[in-house]
């Protein structure tokens, strides 16, 4: 995950996620189409494409997700909630992928097995013109099932992986969903303190104006009484 000092996801990773999303999507269909050929052959240009497929998808997936669980501006937030939306239906379907792989080359193993322990005539090559040079059908069986012992393993690993991947993602989407929300209340907080400033403001400009007000009637009254005792002291000395 990432650390607080980290950069903010910008333009330039936006970019880069965006294309490593399309090398991702151009995995995913080509893997859909090597997972349609796993059989029961000895196809070494198969298997070794598969591999390569695989690992660059895999490499892949965590480029993107350590772009995608960086901290992002909020400015971006909409094109970083549709980049991960893509990444992880892209996700979805390469995990499918790998399941469906898996149980193809688990059955592989299991009828090569079974039709060892049931010693049945092996009928890998009827069809081919050939053996390939210096092997039996059991020497290629038995390298046919190593091979796919070694691709169920290493196929269990990348399982393995990519539900570490889900998690993550997951776990990133709470928190960031988390911080929009405490942003957003402090955003409505923000707005009610000033709301209820502007009607304090309020409320101290009509009490300043009446304290002006009292204050005017107060110096009127004032002067009203001098007036007066200055007329009743006049008076007095005129009839005295």
């Amino acid at each position: 995950m990432h650390r607080e000092s980290d950069p903010l996801l910008g333009g330039d990773n936006f970019s880069f996620v965006i294309s490593s999303l399309s090398r991702l999507n151009s995995n995913v269909k080509l893997m859909s189409e090597l997972v349609d050929q796993i059989g029961i052959r000895f196809d070494t240009a198969l298997r070794q494409k598969m591999i390569q497929v695989r690992e660059e998808t895999i490499s892949l997936v965590k480029s993107i997700k350590t772009q995608l669980t960086r901290p992002y501006d909020v400015r971006h937030k909409i094109q970083h909630d549709k980049l991960t939306c893509q990444f992880q239906e892209l996700l979805r379907l390469f995990e499918n992928l790998s399941r469906l792989s898996l149980k193809k080359e688990q059955e592989v193993v299991f009828q090569l097995e079974k039709r060892r322990e049931s010693q049945e005539a092996p009928v890998l090559f009827q069809t081919q013109a050939s053996l390939p040079n210096g092997m039996t059908v059991l020497d290629v069986e038995s390298t046919i099932i190593e091979e796919r012992n070694k691709e169920i393993k290493d196929l269990e690993r990348d399982l393995s992986q990519l539900a570490e991947c889900f998690s993550d993602m997951s776990q990133m989407v709470d928190q960031q969903g988390e911080l929009i929300d405490n942003t957003e209340n402090a955003v409505v907080a923000a707005e009610q303190h000033v709301e209820e400033g502007a009607v304090r403001l309020q409320e101290a400009q009509v009490y300043q104006n009446k304290a002006r007000k009292k204050i005017m009637i107060l110096i009127f009254c004032c002067f009203c009484l001098i007036a007066v005792g200055g007329g009743i002291i006049a008076w007095w000395f005129l009839k005295k």
